[in-house]
């Protein structure tokens, strides 16, 4: 019969380093990051952890200035010294998140667009129906206090209109 690790030894492997020195320096990985699959991404992932987050961004920055794709890269593999490889895997990964910002900013115009038109379409039937009522109006409290109610949502309701303007001329402007 076999005899069963500890869990530790099930949870803990020894990995040689990705950079070529004379001899071999070994770094203990522990817990679930020695579960992880040996994959481009993780190897990538442990070798410039620190800084990827600042490649990203950089990549990012570079597209949203109007850079092309090919561009980012000679420009990631000057200014951070990396190989075509990676600066090419970072690349294609900020340009697929670009592509997904611009989508969703699309998105989010097309659905203010849509919210501003049906809510002041409701915002004129409102106010419609308020003159109805005070011109009916008989001097009861109740309906002083009704009126004043519908004023007061309305009030919010434009004030409300007029944020989800401004929001989507900011959209528009970028």
């Amino acid at each position: 019969m076999k005899k069963k690790k500890p869990l530790i030894a099930r949870l803990t492997t020894i990995s040689k380093s990705k950079v070529k020195s004379g001899k071999p320096d070994f770094q203990r990985r522990v817990g679930i990051e020695a579960k992880l699959p040996q994959i481009s991404e993780a190897l990538l992932l442990e070798d410039m952890s620190y800084y990827y987050g600042s490649y990203q961004r950089t990549a990012l920055n570079l597209l949203q200035s109007g850079k092309s794709d090919s561009e980012v890269e000679k420009i990631l593999q000057s200014r951070f010294g990396i190989a075509w490889a990676w600066a090419d895997s970072i690349a294609t990964l900020a340009k697929s998140t670009y592509d997904q910002l611009q989508t969703a900013k699309q998105n989010r115009i097309e659905l203010l667009s849509s919210d501003l038109k049906s809510g002041w379409k409701y915002f004129q039937e409102e106010i419609e129906k308020l003159e109805q009522s005070i011109t009916k109006f008989n001097g009861k409290p109740q309906q002083y206090k009704r009126i004043n109610k519908k004023l007061l949502g309305l009030k919010s309701k434009a004030l409300r209109l007029k944020r989800k303007q401004k929001e989507l001329d900011a959209l528009g402007s970028y």
